[in-house]
């Protein structure tokens, strides 16, 4: 095997073992239960892909489309799970453009990757790219327990390479919706020893904004 092989290799066996540390550290599963179990998914922020490919096992009726700004990793997202059910782009999560209104659309640990400056950018391009009647999961971390706080900020630091995060606690992100053209339907902490997760739910305000133009 040459030492493009070994590359090749070793980053299979590398995207291996994060997947299997990503299902266990981020409760997935408590997601998918959210998800409709037909239409179209899209996750922002798709990483290697992973969230797509155990969302499109648990629940294979969906259609579902990852968009990721780095390049390397939708190279290895394409490789290791697209199929006629699961698609991947490159993107830039402040600027979406979206070809089709989705059913469902995820931002799993996303936001805190994403200057604050730019978290209503992200949260424009949501809503642009919803369905009328479609629904937004945002999971990420909160800034408390402080403990919680620092240990995801140094693992982000280990996975990343990278000192800089924008965390947002619920609280905060809660308000950002609401001032984005959503209605909130649920926000909730996912118990963790190690973790502060959590997740809001919400939809578009019918009555207070227009798709066009959300404040």
């Amino acid at each position: 095997m040459g030492e493009e092989g070994v590359k090749v290799k070793f980053t299979r066996i590398k995207t291996q073992i994060f997947a299997s540390m990503r299902k266990i550290i981020c409760p997935f599963d408590r997601l998918i239960d959210k998800i409709p179990e037909h239409g179209y998914h899209l996750d922002l922020g798709c990483g290697y892909g992973i969230f797509c490919s155990f969302l499109s096992e648990k629940k294979p009726n969906i259609d579902i489309t990852g968009i990721e700004l780095d390049e390397k990793k939708i190279a290895i997202a394409h490789e290791n799970y697209a199929n006629k059910h699961i698609h991947f782009f490159t993107g830039d999560a402040t600027a979406i453009k979206a070809t089709k209104e989705y059913d469902s659309i995820t931002c799993i640990d996303l936001l805190h990757h994403i200057p604050s400056n730019y978290h209503e950018d992200v949260l424009r391009g949501v809503y642009s790219s919803l369905k009328d009647d479609g629904i937004v999961i945002i999971k990420d971390m909160d800034k408390q327990p402080f403990l919680k706080y620092l240990w995801n900020y140094i693992h982000d630091i280990v996975m990343t390479r990278s000192v800089h995060m924008y965390y947002i606690s619920k609280q905060e992100l809660v308000r950002l919706v609401e001032k984005s053209g959503f209605v909130l339907v649920e926000a909730q902490d996912i118990p963790n020893v190690l973790y502060a997760h959590y997740y809001i739910i919400c939809k578009k305000d019918q009555h207070g904004h227009s798709k066009e133009e959300p404040s």
